[in-house]
């Protein structure tokens, strides 16, 4: 009986969790659709009168600003499939070189033109256990968050390392970059909860969220630490998924 009570206040609170991060996930989206739909709005009634007036010319731009603010709410809904998808895909975990997987996120980093003049170092990394695709948007997110937020100092530099705390295996991105005010770090997993101001970095505000939730699908959790001016850390652990491991060369059934 007692177990049968513990493990239906876990399941309440697991619930309550949920419910929690679904009415901030549907504030926020709330939020981020609303303030481009006034956009449209706006420039559709304005559209209209230079339509009437013909102002061919006011009416060019104003299509083409309806345009740009759609393409921002196209990104939003992108944005959107990819955070809902993160934490809902069953894991296939392998064996990870944890060290070449961030390689290679650097390396698909750098073919798109996001890395610029940040250098990276790769300090020793033990391997883990995970799924490889997801681990995969893990290391871009972070690596590609250090290398827009260092962009603007004179050396941007990013370094990846790991180390071990209570017998929990972390892995950790250090960038020497714009860094962010502590006191707001709270919101930073939010979704399209922003530190910054868009205008100074774009983005879509989901990525880090998109990160949370695929590194506690694996049971892992993730925290950050950052001076303004300065730069930022973050930490992510990976716990052993209980499913059965799958090996990366054997053969797909």
């Amino acid at each position: 009986m007692h177990r049968q009570a513990e493990a239906l206040a876990q399941a309440r609170a697991a619930l309550a969790g949920t419910q929690s991060e679904l009415q901030t996930l549907t504030a926020s989206i709330s939020h981020d659709l609303r303030g481009p739909l006034r956009i449209i709005r706006g420039f559709s009634s304005m559209l209209r009168d230079d339509l009437q007036a013909g102002n061919l010319d006011k009416v060019l731009r104003h299509a083409e600003r309806i345009d740009n603010v759609a393409r921002r709410m196209d990104d939003i809904i992108e944005a959107l499939t990819r955070l809902a998808s993160a934490a809902q895909q069953p894991l296939e975990p392998v064996r990870m070189d944890m060290a070449a997987g961030a390689a290679r996120a650097w390396a698909l980093l750098t073919d798109m033109g996001e890395t610029g003049r940040t250098t990276l170092r790769i300090g020793d990394l033990p391997c883990a256990t995970g799924d490889e695709a997801m681990l995969a948007q893990v290391w871009q997110n972070l690596l590609g968050n250090a290398c827009k937020y260092s962009a603007k100092v004179e050396h941007p530099r990013v370094a990846i390392d790991a180390f071990v705390e209570d017998g929990r295996q972390w892995y950790r991105v250090t960038d020497n970059g714009a860094g962010f005010d502590m006191a707001y770090a709270r919101h930073l997993f939010e979704p399209f909860r922003r530190l910054h101001l868009a205008s100074e970095f774009a983005g879509s505000g989901v990525g880090l969220s998109v990160v949370q939730r695929i590194v506690r699908h694996h049971g892992g959790d993730i925290r950050a630490r950052a001076s303004v001016g300065v730069g930022a850390v973050f930490e992510f652990t990976l716990e052993q998924p209980s499913v059965a491991t799958r090996d990366p060369t054997a053969p797909a059934h």
